[in-house]
């Protein structure tokens, strides 16, 4: 009778009692769970929105532009030379035909007057117009003052096909700081191509005549420039000698012609035999020779270099 009053206390008292204690525990836990889910939602939608707020200010904060960057043919001040220290000699290969003050073009035609701080660009073509001996570099001096250089590789088809066929990279551009290019009375920048061998310069037709303001213009674009110089390519004392070479004729009679071609017109002929040249050119089965018996383009096939 007494274990039938336990039975029945355990099954509809106590087991219904515990049942609900875990019941409540459980769902407590889900209450706990659920109110922390939505707290850390809103915590990070905060910060989110925190974060966007912040970058919105910063965004409003204006930012200094970066300097812009010019590359310039110019030398470094200091880094000038006298004219007079290479040979210069009369006969002109090639032309300055284009120039533009702040990417302004003009025509060099008189006198012009550049101001301080003005970019100069000056572009044209160099080269051998009767031999189509490539220049590797155009200098260019003011007031008997060498200032800047610039390499000759730009492709100038027009030369190609109106002056000779070999200068089809002759052309070349320079950017000239003009507070880095030397002032005297009566000032004119010129060009000057140099032979791939020797210490002799060759004039190029045009220059600029100019005078110096030393005020910058007002109405050039505001900013910090941030220009980079570079030092000279070559000078007198670095450039490759013109040195001769011992040849062979292995002809009756060695034709040297205009151009790299048998088409191209003989322009000096050599006889067999010993001969001493400079050898400018290896193209194609072509020499380019410069003698004082004659100089031209002529076959490898007739001619044998002694020594180099």
């Amino acid at each position: 009778m007494f274990f039938g009053k336990l039975k029945w206390v355990v099954k509809y008292l106590v087991f219904p009692a515990l049942l609900a204690v875990v019941l409540l525990a459980a769902y407590a836990g889900y209450l706990n769970y659920h109110n922390s889910q939505i707290e850390a939602f809103l915590n990070v939608e905060t910060s989110e929105s925190k974060k966007a707020e912040q970058l919105k200010d910063a965004s409003a904060i204006p930012t200094r532009p970066e300097p812009m960057m010019i590359m310039l043919d110019s030398y470094p001040p200091g880094f000038e030379y006298p004219l007079e220290d290479w040979k210069v000699l009369d006969q002109t290969s090639g032309y300055i035909d284009g120039a533009a003050i702040n990417k302004k073009p003009f025509i060099p035609n008189g006198t012009v007057t550049l101001h301080s701080s003005d970019i100069l660009e000056l572009n044209g073509w160099a080269g051998h117009w009767r031999l189509g001996m490539r220049f590797p570099e155009v200098l260019f001096s003011s007031c008997g003052i060498v200032f800047a250089g610039t390499s000759v590789s730009n492709v100038r088809s027009d030369i190609a096909e109106t002056v000779h066929p070999n200068l089809m990279h002759s052309g070349w551009s320079a950017r000239l700081y003009v507070d880095d290019i030397p002032r005297c009375d009566k000032a004119m920048i010129s060009a000057w191509g140099r032979p791939p061998a020797g210490s002799a310069l060759r004039p190029l037709i045009g220059g600029v005549k100019f005078t110096y303001n030393d005020k910058p213009r007002k109405n050039k674009p505001s900013g910090k420039l941030n220009l980079v110089h570079e030092g000279p390519q070559s000078s007198p004392d670095t450039v490759m000698d013109a040195v001769p070479v011992q040849l062979e004729i292995r002809a009756e009679i060695a034709k040297l012609h205009r151009c790299a071609s048998p088409k191209c017109k003989v322009v000096a002929t050599l006889p067999p035999g010993p001969v001493s040249a400079v050898l400018i050119e290896d193209i194609d089965g072509w020499y380019l020779l410069q003698s004082d018996k004659g100089s031209g383009w002529v076959l490898s096939t007739v001619v044998e270099v002694l020594d180099k």
